[in-house]
């Protein structure tokens, strides 16, 4: 007897960067979002949106390939310093889909010390006041719209090692 397929899976993505049941909660803030590839190279990716209607503004890196969770934290490092270079003093929210890296950057905002971290930022760590940032961990291959156009381009950059639209 043969097996069935898995009937595939649509996913119907949001019309703004979040799901309309959370949008209203992110309301005053700059919305980030970050993610990695693995692929022969890496690839990062932050997006932001200005607001629920504006159109992303869309940074990739290519970046030497490491572990997955590395790669993710990576990601999100990246987004923060293209955040702090184009909105400092501004209320931002960063979205990733990968809980680990979330986890590990709300240490470090907590005060934890954190030595990957102290050496992926170098010398240019910005504030975290949780006032301004806030960190939150939404599930991968969903229906949020940020989360995909982030993965969409982690994908471009990782083949493309040449990538690199900061």
């Amino acid at each position: 007897m043969r097996k069935k397929k898995k009937p595939l899976r649509v996913i119907y993505p949001s019309t703004g960067p979040l799901p309309a049941r959370t949008a209203a909660l992110f309301d005053d803030f700059i919305l980030v979002f970050s993610d990695a590839s693995l692929k022969k190279t890496g690839g990062l990716s932050a997006v932001f949106f200005q607001n629920h209607e504006s159109s992303p503004q869309i940074f990739t890196r290519s970046v030497t390939a490491t572990g997955s969770n590395e790669l993710e934290l990576e990601a999100l490092v990246f987004a923060l310093q293209q955040s702090e270079r184009l909105f400092a003093g501004c209320k931002r929210a960063f979205f990733s889909d990968n809980q680990d890296a979330v986890e590990r950057i709300k240490q470090v905002q907590n005060g934890i010390e954190n030595t990957k971290l102290k050496q992926m930022f170098g010398q240019n760590i910005p504030d975290l006041n949780p006032q301004e940032i806030t960190f939150h961990w939404i599930k991968a291959h969903g229906t949020c719209r940020g989360n995909l156009i982030a993965d969409e381009h982690a994908r471009l950059a990782a083949d493309s090692p040449t990538s690199g639209t900061v």
